[in-house]
């Protein structure tokens, strides 16, 4: 109703202006029955408020459309036309609705080329990669062992943007499973053990052998490997620990804590350090920091319906804590 006042609000005037106009010049004329212009006006104040009426109750399911707050665009378009105006901006609607999904059916398209491109590239550079380490072992020469860390970072940078092309498709690539922890953790660590031989810092896994927990056998490693390889880079080496732990935190959910000893994470950086490519203090004093790891971190739990915390002391060291539900049922029932 207020949008409907708003939007006549200069034609009332008008009529109102007019009508009392008309009534000036008649009773400045010296007419002797100005009670006959009253009666005029008044019958002309009376006609427009038949007609404002009139409209309303034609066009009133268009002005209440029109201040709805809509849940998608198909709810855009079921507007009631019931006049030609009420048609027409339906029309209009209908227009612009077949532009937007042609152009959003153009966008879904080009980005599922570039995905499956970007698939298809770094399995291609797997290859080389994997016969160049072949190569590498046959061959007695010390810099092999510095050609074989840059390999690995090389691997890393492939598997990182393979799973990000994978996170626009999360719902294709996954599958609930009950995992043993401990073994997760293991080879996570024997995949990085060149990482931490490196920086001078010493695995810890305090997992029980039989701690389980519902997660992905695939996206659940990638998470951990992210949280693993960010606690070893800020380390600062000199013989530091990075503890992995896992235990039972009530009787449905498993906690598994990365524990690092390193630089910290300062208070002003804490809340960001999640956003994608925010690197932070610490991302400007150690080379290779991409912003992208916790951001990646979240994105996955969020997905795997994984709790994540965060724990941090400057000097003193950091601990991401990630709460995973014990069994496949509870996981469901969240």
């Amino acid at each position: 109703m207020r949008l409907y006042i708003k939007d006549h609000f200069s034609l009332i005037l008008l009529n109102c202006l007019q009508l009392f106009l008309l009534f000036l010049i008649y009773w400045l004329q010296g007419n002797e029955h100005p009670l006959i212009a009253l009666y005029g006006t008044l019958l002309g104040l009376f006609l427009l408020a038949l007609f404002l009426v009139g409209r309303y109750l034609n066009n009133h399911f268009f002005y209440q459309h029109l201040q709805k707050e809509e849940a998608d665009l198909e709810e855009t378009m079921n507007v009631e036309a019931n006049s030609s105006l009420t048609k027409a901006f339906k029309a209009l609607l209908m227009r612009q609705y077949q532009l937007y999904q042609g152009r959003i059916e153009k966008f879904y398209n080009q980005q599922r080329d570039y995905y499956r491109f970007v698939n298809q590239w770094i399995h291609e550079m797997k290859t080389p990669l994997s016969v160049i380490e072949l190569i590498l072992q046959d061959e007695e020469d010390p810099r092999n062992g510095d050609i074989k860390i840059e390999l690995d970072r090389l691997s890393k940078g492939l598997e990182t943007a393979l799973y990000v092309a994978r996170l626009e498709d999360f719902r294709q690539d996954f599958r609930v499973e009950r995992l043993q922890l401990y073994g997760v953790a293991h080879h996570i660590v024997q995949e990085n053990k060149r990482f931490f031989i490196r920086h001078h810092v010493y695995p810890v896994i305090d997992i029980p052998q039989d701690l389980t927990a519902a997660s992905d056998a695939k996206w659940l490693p990638f998470l951990l490997g992210q949280l693993i390889t960010n606690a070893v880079k800020y380390s600062g080496g000199g013989d530091k620990k990075v503890v992995i732990k896992g235990y039972r935190s009530d009787s449905r959910s498993v906690a598994l804590e990365v524990t690092d000893q390193g630089i910290g994470i300062p208070k002003e950086d804490r809340r960001r350090v999640f956003q994608p490519f925010y690197t932070g203090e610490n991302g400007r004093k150690f080379q290779g920091a991409t912003g992208m790891g916790l951001y990646l971190v979240k994105e996955i739990c969020h997905r795997l319906n994984h709790e994540l915390e965060l724990i941090s002391e400057v000097g003193k060291g950091t601990t991401v804590k990630l709460i995973m539900k014990d069994s496949i049922d509870n996981l469901t029932k969240v």
